[in-house]
């Protein structure tokens, strides 16, 4: 799996938790992001395009429809052309 241009969000799952799965995802040449909490993910997914988002915690502040939804808003609006 050697996709260069794969870029890999974590969310929400534990820094030690995170840093036992990173270097095995990073020894595929994939890039990847690691946030404390599913709702500052949203945050990052608005500014970045993820091609995988992997979310291992229920939001603290949102509902979780709501998490969904951002990363799903944030995608679709990184997807489309700019004017």
């Amino acid at each position: 799996m050697k996709d260069q241009g794969l870029k890999i969000l974590v969310a929400g799952l534990e820094r030690r938790a995170f840093q036992r799965i990173a270097p095995e995802l990073r020894r595929d040449a994939l890039t990847v992001d690691w946030v404390a909490t599913p709702e500052a993910g949203v945050a990052l997914a608005v500014k970045n395009r993820y091609d995988v988002i992997i979310m291992d915690a229920e939001p603290c502040d949102w509902p979780l429809t709501k998490v969904v939804s951002g990363f799903r808003s944030a995608n679709s609006r990184a997807a489309m052309p700019r004017s």
